[in-house]
């Protein structure tokens, strides 16, 4: 009778690695709290599913030292080859891997595809472990740590839903700390992770949805900036959106302040001449117009209101006429352009200053920072020091990577190198 192998959590690295140990021989059951196998799968890429990175790097995950030995020298290569071995077609852009259809569903079905070819991996979705200990029928509840007998898998109703001789717990978010404290395992607070900055954003109303390539640095309240980045920027109502804001959420410290340059590609000499040509070629030009052809029109009157000693008053009597007409053209202000100190405009456009106040909220994340702490586990195998045949992988571990495919390619390879162990 082949060896029995409970998985917890039904996401992208307890699915590859239900397939990858039914190859080898072992009988899976997979359990799945909610009703959706490989939601992370579903939301990853923007709808794209960017699965891996051709430069995976252990520099772009936090804790690089201990992980590096799990990518190995080829990471890439091993992906991509458990990718084509399911028969996904996939294309590379930039150095993001998407599969060809540029539909993240194509990476879930491929998956789901193998593992409904076989009997001996059975899904359970809507069912949430609450409890994993030892259990021998004749005596009871054993302690965790007497491995002498099986797992046995509780629900919330306290019935077994199985037992099995290894255990792997793919589970993350707050299941992780459940598990953790039940079997006084180290873990680390959860933060969510590559999501929207929260920023104090009472300047920002009115302008959710405008995209504009910018430059955002973090910087500390002496204005040290100590992380940038270059990228897409989506401005919503509550703060920023977009994968420049995405990677810098997994280096914010307390107390940020957001520092934006919506014109990266001019030097302050070279927007302030921008602007001042702009002004000789149109005598009487209303102030309002100045950045049009530079910003987002929306964008460029905001900046514009924030030059004026009553910028408060001008923001605020305007909302409620933008919301009515929010596409029509706007009526002048009245305010000419020779008022204008370009150098303030300039600096503006340059430095557009947003108080950081944390990271949106969990639903919102593609990644999640915390979990079970590495010094827990044998990084070879995943198994966890203290208790035999008891394995962690993937979000439920504290390992996080900066976005572009980064994240996935470490739930398939924790996956792999874990099954790798099984024999």
């Amino acid at each position: 009778m082949a060896s029995q192998i409970a998985i917890i959590g039904g996401g992208p690295s307890g699915l590859m690695a239900a397939l990858l140990l039914e190859k080898k021989g072992f009988e899976v059951q997979v359990f799945e709290a909610s009703d959706k196998l490989g939601w992370t799968i579903l939301r990853a890429g923007n709808g794209r599913c960017n699965f891996s990175s051709s430069k995976l790097s252990a520099d772009e995950y936090s804790h690089s030292k201990e992980i590096a030995p799990v990518l190995g020298s080829t990471p890439e290569q091993d992906i991509l080859e458990l990718f084509d071995n399911l028969g996904l077609k996939y294309t590379l852009e930039e150095d993001r891997y998407y599969p060809a259809s540029m539909h993240t569903r194509s990476v879930l079905e491929v998956i789901m595809r193998e593992i409904r070819s076989h009997e001996s991996i059975t899904i359970h979705t809507n069912t949430k472990v609450e409890r994993l200990v030892r259990y021998d029928k004749a005596s009871g509840v054993q302690a965790i740590d007497n491995d002498a007998y099986p797992f046995a898998l509780f629900d919330e109703e306290h019935n077994i839903l199985c037992e099995a001789e290894q255990v792997i717990w793919a589970a993350g978010g707050s299941s992780i700390k459940d598990f953790a404290q039940q079997n006084a395992l180290a873990h680390t607070k959860l933060t969510p992770l590559l999501c929207p900055l929260k920023c104090e954003a009472h300047i920002l109303k009115g302008l959710s949805g405008i995209r504009a390539q910018a430059l955002l640095k973090l910087c500390d309240t002496s204005y040290q900036s100590y992380a940038e980045e270059f990228g897409e920027l989506l401005i919503r109502s509550y703060g920023v959106s977009g994968i420049a804001s995405f990677n810098l959420s997994r280096k914010l410290k307390e107390h940020s302040i957001l520092v934006i340059d919506f014109a990266p590609d001019m030097s302050m000499n070279e927007l302030c001449a921008y602007l001042d040509k702009i002004i000789a070629n149109n005598p009487g030009i209303d102030y309002a117009h100045l950045l049009d052809g530079l910003l987002h029109p929306d964008l460029g009157r905001r900046i514009m209101e924030l030059t004026q000693d009553n910028a408060e008053c001008i923001l605020f009597e305007l909302e409620p006429k933008r919301k009515s007409a929010k596409k029509a053209v706007y009526p002048p202000t009245r305010i000419h352009v020779s008022a204008v100190d370009t150098l303030v405009v300039a600096s503006l456009v340059k430095n557009f200053e947003l108080k950081v106040l944390g990271t949106t909220q969990l639903e919102s994340a593609q990644v999640v920072r915390g979990g079970l702490e590495l010094r827990e586990i044998n990084l070879e195998s995943f198994e966890l020091k203290r208790i035999p045949k008891l394995y962690v992988l993937g979000e439920a571990l504290d390992v996080d990577g900066a976005c572009g495919g980064y994240n996935l390619a470490w739930a398939w390879l924790s996956a792999l190198r874990c099954a790798e162990q099984f024999k």
